[in-house]
């Protein structure tokens, strides 16, 4: 579960100050882990950053910590306790995939969600990686996720780009340190 609490920002910004907004993902379960990767860029591309927040360990269906990233459009609608726009999956998820997780050994590193412009159009993407993902039927090699930014992110969910590694053998783990 978990929530990510907001503050409007201006010269009103001083002294004790109640938060503006309170982000949720809409069916919260114990240990999804909301925020544990929460990035603020305007990836729609209408000039306004926006919240990106990675749920690591997020059921998908019946595929438990499979992961998922949530967005929040950036502007006035951020006040109150509203919904996520849009909350990205990898296709065909299982259970384990830990969308936005990236290892380091032994270790889980969270933050494995990033923005950037890798597709060239001048727009922030969402880029993650899941180091546990299955790419068809190769367990654990790993696969990094981009999604197009730009408005277009407001709805679409699958990725536009799933980078794998060539003849992925099982426990690759792309992304793996």
């Amino acid at each position: 579960a978990g929530a990510i609490y907001l503050w409007k920002g201006g010269a009103a910004l001083a002294g004790s100050v109640a938060a503006t907004a309170r982000l949720a993902v809409t069916s919260p379960v114990a240990n999804d882990h909301l925020g544990q990767a929460t990035l603020l860029a305007d990836v729609t591309g209408d000039g306004t950053a926006d919240i990106v927040a990675g749920t690591p360990d997020a059921d998908i269906g019946t595929a438990t910590d499979a992961g998922a990233i949530h967005l929040w459009a950036g502007g006035s609608a951020l006040s109150g306790s509203p919904a996520p726009v849009n909350t990205l999956t990898i296709p065909s998820t299982v259970a384990g995939d830990a969308l936005g997780v990236l290892r380091s050994g032994s270790v889980r590193v969270q933050g494995g969600c990033f923005c950037a412009d890798v597709t060239g159009d001048g727009t922030l993407d969402m880029v993650a990686g899941a180091t546990s993902a299955d790419t068809g039927a190769v367990v654990d090699s790993g696969a990094v996720f981009v999604w197009a930014g730009g408005s277009g992110l407001l709805s679409a969910n699958a990725p536009t780009a799933t980078l794998v590694i060539p003849s992925a053998a099982a426990g690759d783990r792309l992304g793996f340190a």
